[in-house]
């Protein structure tokens, strides 16, 4: 493991690779937006119902603010990342082999709030 010195900042290469892995994990609230029309006819669902897939995964992503992101002050913040990053791959997965769109959105919100 890297340690950083004080007052000496962050090198180039460590802080794009924060900066991609960051921008990666918050796009997971995105992803499913261009989708939506086909979940729609794919799984046999109204519009709206398709819709609610994009506001859970936000709902989600303010609750990870408001209820995870505090935690970081609790306990180890990297025990918290990899718990996070293994919650998101898990619901992505779940998304991937959903047959109902109650499945997705449960995964979704998980996926929003594991996304911060």
């Amino acid at each position: 493991m890297k340690q950083l010195k004080e007052n000496e900042g962050i090198e180039r290469g460590l802080l794009l690779t924060m900066a991609v892995i960051a921008g990666l994990t918050v796009a997971n609230c995105y992803y499913n937006q261009p989708l939506l029309e086909m979940i729609r006819h794919d799984m046999g669902v109204s519009q709206h119902e398709a819709n609610l897939i994009t506001v859970v995964t936000q709902i989600g992503y303010a609750l990870g603010l408001c209820f995870l992101i505090p935690m970081g002050d609790l306990y180890s913040r990297r025990r918290i990342i990899v718990v996070n990053m293994t919650v998101v791959a898990i619901m992505a997965v779940v998304i991937a082999v959903a047959s109902k769109v109650w499945m997705i959105w449960g995964a979704s919100l998980l996926l929003g709030a594991c996304s911060v």
